[in-house]
């Protein structure tokens, strides 16, 4: 049997600042919209490279925010 107890705000807060996943989707949609605002740089990612790279950022988020449990734990 699990422990189903209520997840707070500062606890999803504080989980999300520890999880690389977290980090690595922050860093992909931060560095994607740096690349956006540089046009000398639409050359080597394309028009739509950037938008692809923040849709995969924000997906990474969330699904890292949905899947709450380790896999070991499943």
């Amino acid at each position: 049997m699990t422990d189903e107890s209520p997840i707070t705000t500062a606890d999803w807060a504080r989980g999300s600042l520890k999880s690389k996943t977290m980090w690595f989707g922050t860093a992909l949609a931060a560095l994607s919209t740096a690349a956006q605002l540089q046009p000398a740089w639409e050359p080597l990612f394309g028009k739509y490279g950037p938008l692809v790279g923040q849709v995969v950022g924000l997906g990474i988020m969330a699904l890292r925010m949905v899947t709450r449990a380790p896999l070991p734990m499943k």
